[in-house]
Formats: structure tokens, C-alpha cells, sequence
């Protein structure tokens, strides 16, 4: 069969999105049928929203593997994308039994006593196990990754240039220990970390407590050292902007190669409009 580029990247026969919430599976739905390559869509969670109807799909949740195995084999899938979030992690009583998720029970059992990392590690091993590719919405989407740079009008200066540095430098250390990817702080210290409730809560919660005017602090979303880069890479949108924004902060720091930026022109734009900074660093 032909495979059509998509964004540069020659598509390995049908590809399939196991889609969460949020924008990204969105968009790496829309590109990939852009280009006539006719992606098939299984919503994980029930919050995924109303574009999946755009496509081929079907509604199975996370927890129903053998399910989800069945599904992509009758669409004649190749290749997976695991994008979006689950707001709520699946514990063990909450999977369908059968036979395949007996055999699973032992994998299952140890991801799910670790990190983020562990489940997602477990969840490319299991689709692997059953003959799929497993591909990053980078390599489908590379426009998606983060460039290096200044990104937009408004540049650090400053206080911001050594905010920037300890935002990073924390971002490392939730990493390395697999408690999140985002760090903000304000003039010389860390005032927030990122838990598994995600930065969008740690944004919020900043801006309940933000009485200034003045734009001081930075957003700094920098992938794990031990990041498994076909899931999960940091990424930030239009809403992350407006976020930051009312939380009081000057400005956002993101990892070039190794995060992605949604809606990139929007962003950009919003961020410009807001006097925020965006900046792209290597780790």
C-alpha cells in the first residue's frame, strides 16, 4: 500500500490513537487526515470530547485491553500513538479480567506500584507484545517539538535569567524522581512544584493566591531524564499562556527537541499579546 506523508514522515501502514483529554490527539488526528491517512481513534476516557466523531472510532476505556486489541486489529492497524492525558489513574480492581489481562496481571501489578513512567513503559510493552508499532506524536507531527530560541517579542532580561535556571534545575529534580515535569519560580525561589495533578492545577492554584500586578516568575516544563519520548513529553498551549499569565508570571521556559507546543501560532500569538516570554532551551 501507498504511505502518504504526514508532515514530512511516511506513515507505516494505518496508525491508531489511543486518545486521552486535551488538544494533542486532536491534532495529530486532524494532520494525519489532512493527509488521507485515515486514522482510527479509540477514545480511553470518557472526557476525550466531541472531535472524535470526525473519525473512524470507537470508545473503549483504558481498562479494557483485550478490547482495545481486538479493535485495532479489526481496523487494520499498524502503528499506535499514545496521546492525551487520564485524569483519574486506573488502579488494579478497576481492569476487565480476561484471559489476556490474566497474563498481564504480573506487568500490570508492578507499573502500576510506580510513577507515570512505569505505566507508560508497561503500556508500549504491551502493545508491542501483540505486534503493533509504537510511535511518538513527534515523529507523526514533528512540527509539534519545540524550536530553540526566543520565541517570542518579549525576551528574559534580568531576574528572569536567573529564575529561568532554578526552574529548570527543579523541573530536573521532579524528574529524576518521577513526580512531574514543571517548576515555577520567583525572584530566587521555587514557589510551586508540579504533582500528578498536572500544571494546569499548580498554574491555578498560583493564580488563587496572586495579588500583584507585576509580572515576576517563570514556567519552566522540561521532559524526565529517563523520559520514555514516545509519551508524555511535556507540552503547553494557548491555555497554558492564559494560565501563566494570570498567575502573575513573566514568562515560560520549555525544553527544545524533547516538549512540544500546541496550536504553535496561537500560542505564540496569545503570548505576544499577553507579554509573556516563551523560550526553548536544551536540557
Amino acid at each position: 500500500m501507498t504511505t502518504p506523508d504526514v508532515d514530512g514522515l511516511a506513515v507505516k501502514g494505518r496508525t491508531a490513537i489511543l486518545a486521552g483529554n486535551g488538544r494533542l490527539p486532536e491534532i495529530i488526528a486532524a494532520q494525519l487526515a489532512a493527509q488521507n491517512a485515515n486514522p482510527f481513534v479509540i477514545a480511553v476516557t470518557a472526557d476525550v470530547g466531541d472531535w472524535v466523531g470526525k473519525h473512524d472510532h470507537a470508545h473503549i476505556l483504558v481498562t479494557q485491553l483485550s478490547a482495545i486489541i481486538r479493535a485495532l486489529r479489526a481496523a487494520n492497524v499498524r502503528q499506535v500513538v499514545l496521546a492525551g492525558g487520564i485524569r483519574v489513574r486506573p488502579s488494579l480492581s478497576s481492569f476487565k479480567i480476561d484471559w489476556m489481562t490474566l497474563k498481564m496481571l504480573p506487568l500490570l501489578f508492578r507499573s502500576l506500584r510506580k510513577g507515570d513512567d512505569g505505566l507508560l513503559s508497561a503500556a508500549i510493552k504491551w502493545l508491542e507484545s501483540h505486534g503493533f508499532s509504537v510511535v511518538g506524536a513527534h515523529e507523526l507531527v514533528p512540527s509539534l517539538l519545540t524550536p530553540s530560541g526566543n520565541l517570542t517579542l518579549l525576551v528574559p532580561a534580568g531576574q528572569d535569567k536567573t529564575d529561568i535556571a532554578l526552574a529548570i534545575a527543579e523541573a530536573h529534580r521532579l524528574g529524576r524522581e518521577d513526580i512531574g515535569q514543571a517548576a515555577v519560580t520567583r525572584a530566587g525561589e521555587v514557589i510551586a512544584a508540579e504533582n500528578r495533578h498536572g500544571t494546569q492545577a499548580m498554574l491555578a492554584k498560583l493564580a488563587a493566591s496572586h495579588t500583584g500586578f507585576s509580572r515576576v516568575g517563570v514556567l519552566a516544563k522540561f521532559a524526565k531524564p529517563q523520559q520514555e519520548i514516545r509519551v508524555d513529553l511535556p507540552a503547553i498551549g494557548p491555555d497554558t499562556v492564559d494560565q501563566a499569565a494570570t498567575a502573575g508570571l513573566a514568562g515560560i521556559v520549555i525544553e527544545a527537541g524533547r516538549s512540544l507546543i500546541l496550536d504553535h501560532d496561537l500560542t505564540i500569538a496569545r503570548a505576544n499579546e499577553l507579554g509573556i516570554f516563551i523560550v526553548g532551551m536544551r536540557g
